[in-house]
C-alpha cells in the first residue's frame, strides 16, 4: 500500500520540485535584472536604492530609437488602452495604426520641409479629438517657431499649450513665458510643476538644494516627468507635439515626423524635425517671434539653472551645454516609464521627502549644540584650514541609521566641549557634519575620505600645515555608535598620534 501511494504522489512532488526550482531562477535572474550592486553605480544612489523596493531601469539605449516601439507591445505591458489610436487607422483608410503612421510619414516627408510645421498642424487640427491634444514646449527655439506657426494658421484656439516649470529656471525663461502670453494674447498656456512645491524655497524643504546632484533620474521624474504625465493625463490627451529636431543630435538624429510616444503610447509629433538651426534662426527673425535674451548671451540651448552652461554650437553640438558632464543628452520625458517604474520613483521620492522634513530640525539641533554643517562649497574652508582634529560625520537625512545616530551625535559634542581639560590645546577636537547624498567629498580630499555607507564618522587627525597633507584620516568602523564607545576610539587615536609625532621628532633631530 505504501509504495502504491508513493507511486501516485511521485508525479505530484516531481511538478512541486520543478516549479519550486524555476521560481529560485526566476528570482535569482530578477535580482540581476534589476541591477543591484552593479560596479560603477555611485554609492550615494545606490545606497538609496537598495531601500527602495522597486529598481529603476536606466534609460533607453540609441538602438530603441532606431528601431521604434510597436503598439502592440506597448498594450502588452500596459502603457495604453486597446483602441487608443485605432482613429488614425479609420482616418487614413488603413487597417492599422502603424500603417496609419507609415503613410503619415511617408505624406509629410514629400511636403518641403519649411512647409511641413504648417502642414502638420493643421492636419492635427482637423484630425485629432478636438481637445486632446497639445504642445508641449519649454519655449526654447522650435518651439517658439511652432506656437507662432499654431498662431498664424489659427490653430492656436484649439492647441492647449503645456509648459513645464521645474521651479528651476533661469529669470529669463519665467520673463519669456509671461512675455509669449502677451504677445500672442492668449490663455492657451498653462503651467504644470511638481504637485506638492508652488517655490523653489518649498521644493528644497522637502528634497534638500541639491536633489539634481545626488539623484538625478528622481529629480527629472519628480520636476518633469510626473507634471508632465499629469498634464496630459488630466487633457486626456491621445497626441501631443514636440520641438525636437535631428539636427540637435544624440538620440533626436532618428527622430520621425510622426511616432509612438515610447512612454505611455500617445502619438509625439515633431513639426519642425527636419529643420535645421538655421532654419530656426531665421524663422524667429524674419517674423520677430520673441525669444530668450539667453541665446544673445551665449547660450544655445536652455533649460535648468544648474544643467545649462554656455558652448560653441557649431564645435560642440546645440545641446552640448545640456547635462554637460553627465553622459546624456536628455531629461528623461522622452523615455520609457512602465507604471512599475513610476511606482519605485514615487516611493523613492516619498523616502527623501520624509528625510529632508527630518533634516530640518536635525540641522537646528546640530547647530544648537555647536557642530558645523559643511557643504561641498565650503568644505576646505571648514575642513581644510581647520587648525584642530576634526570628528566628521557623512550622512544621508534620508537614512534610518543616520536618524537613529542623531542625537548621539549632538551627545557627543557636548561630551568633548564640556571635558575642556581633556581635549583642548593641540587635543581639541570640532565637530562636523555633512549631507553625502547631495554633497560630494571633492576630489583631492576623496582617497582620505572613501565612504560607502551611511553614516560613515571619520577623525581628522590634524599635523603641521593646511590643506590634505597635513590631515590624517581614520574611520571609526566599530558597530557601536554610542557616545561612550566612540570617545574610546577617539582618546585611542590621539594617544597613537602623539606617539608618531614623537617618533618623528627623534628622527628629525
Amino acid at each position: 500500500r505504501r509504495g502504491s501511494r508513493w507511486r501516485k504522489m511521485r508525479p505530484v512532488l516531481i511538478v512541486i520540485g520543478v516549479l519550486s526550482v524555476a521560481t529560485l531562477v526566476w528570482s535569482w535572474s530578477s535580482n540581476l535584472a534589476r541591477g543591484r550592486g552593479s560596479p560603477g553605480m555611485d554609492p550615494r544612489v545606490h545606497a538609496l536604492r537598495d531601500g527602495a523596493e522597486q529598481e529603476a531601469p536606466g534609460p533607453n539605449s540609441l538602438e530603441t530609437h532606431k528601431t521604434g516601439l510597436s503598439l502592440r507591445g506597448l498594450r502588452k505591458q500596459g502603457s495604453i488602452k486597446m483602441g487608443h489610436l485605432d482613429f488614425l487607422a479609420e482616418a487614413e483608410g488603413v487597417t492599422d495604426v502603424e500603417a496609419a503612421l507609415e503613410k503619415l510619414n511617408n505624406h509629410f516627408d514629400g511636403v518641403p520641409v519649411l512647409e511641413q510645421p504648417k502642414a502638420m498642424l493643421e492636419w492635427a487640427s482637423k484630425n485629432l479629438p478636438e481637445g486632446k491634444w497639445a504642445q508641449v514646449t519649454s519655449f526654447g527655439l522650435s518651439g517658439l517657431v511652432i506656437l507662432d506657426v499654431a498662431a498664424r494658421t489659427k490653430v492656436l484656439g484649439k492647441m492647449p499649450v503645456l509648459t513645464i516649470d521645474t521651479l528651476h529656471l533661469f529669470p529669463e525663461t519665467y520673463a519669456l513665458i509671461e512675455q509669449v502670453k502677451d504677445f500672442y494674447d492668449t490663455e492657451q498656456i498653462r503651467s504644470y510643476r511638481h504637485k506638492h512645491a508652488e517655490s523653489l524655497k518649498e521644493f528644497n524643504l522637502k528634497y534638500g538644494d541639491k536633489l539634481f546632484k545626488g539623484d538625478p533620474s528622481l529629480y527629472d521624474f519628480v520636476t518633469k516627468i510626473e507634471p508632465m504625465k499629469r498634464a496630459l493625463d488630466e487633457l486626456h490627451a491621445v497626441a501631443w507635439i514636440t520641438g525636437r529636431r535631428k539636427s540637435q543630435g544624440g538620440e533626436r538624429a532618428f527622430l520621425k515626423l510622426f511616432e509612438l510616444d515610447p512612454a505611455d503610447g500617445r502619438l509625439k509629433l515633431n513639426p519642425v524635425a527636419n529643420w535645421g538651426r538655421e532654419e530656426i534662426w531665421k524663422y524667429i527673425k524674419d517674423n520677430r517671434v520673441p525669444y530668450n535674451r539667453l541665446h544673445d548671451k551665449g547660450y544655445t540651448s536652455i533649460g535648468d539653472t544648474h544643467s545649462t552652461v554656455m558652448v560653441v554650437a557649431d564645435e560642440e553640438g546645440e545641446r552640448a551645454g545640456r547635462f554637460k558632464g553627465e553622459n546624456r543628452s536628455e531629461c528623461g520625458m522622452h523615455h520609457v516609464h512602465t507604471s512599475e517604474t513610476t511606482e519605485g520613483l514615487n516611493k523613492r521620492a516619498e523616502r527623501i521627502r520624509v528625510g529632508y522634513v527630518w533634516e530640518q530640525g536635525a540641522k537646528k539641533r546640530a547647530q544648537d549644540s555647536g557642530i558645523t554643517q559643511v557643504t561641498e562649497e565650503i568644505f576646505e574652508e571648514v575642513v581644510g584650514n581647520s587648525k584642530t582634529h576634526i570628528l566628521f560625520e557623512i550622512y544621508a537625512p534620508w537614512c534610518p541609521h543616520c536618524q537613529h545616530f542623531e542625537p548621539q551625535y549632538n551627545q557627543l559634542e557636548q561630551r568633548i566641549s564640556t571635558a575642556k581639560n581633556k581635549y583642548r590645546g593641540k587635543d581639541s577636537i570640532h565637530l562636523v557634519r555633512m549631507d553625502g547624498f547631495e554633497n560630494k567629498i571633492p576630489e583631492k580630499w576623496s582617497a582620505k575620505l572613501p565612504f560607502d555607507s551611511y553614516p560613515s564618522l571619520y577623525l581628522l587627525l590634524k599635523t603641521s600645515g593646511r590643506g590634505t597633507g597635513s590631515v590624517r584620516a581614520v574611520k571609526y568602523k566599530d558597530k557601536s555608535h554610542e557616545p561612550d564607545d566612540v570617545l574610546k576610539w577617539i582618546d585611542a587615536q590621539l594617544s597613537g598620534a602623539k606617539v608618531q609625532d614623537a617618533e618623528l621628532a627623534a628622527i628629525m633631530n
